[in-house]
């Protein structure tokens, strides 16, 4: 069951940083004022979610 919810995670967060680099390509194709915003959240998006999942591996140890 574990390995189950791993994966689907892991799926999951797969398909969150593709929608947010998808979502980044249509405001700048489109001209949209959020495209900046976008951009910021696509380079620190990853981060985050690094951090996040560092810090939840050290704090299993």
């Amino acid at each position: 069951m574990k390995q189950t919810t791993k994966r689907i995670l892991s799926i999951l967060v797969i398909l969150s940083i593709l929608l947010v680099i998808g979502l980044t390509l249509f405001c700048a194709f489109t001209g949209n004022r959020a495209f900046f915003g976008m951009l910021a959240l696509m380079f620190f998006y990853p981060l985050l979610l690094w951090v996040l999942i560092f810090l939840y591996k050290k704090g299993q140890k």
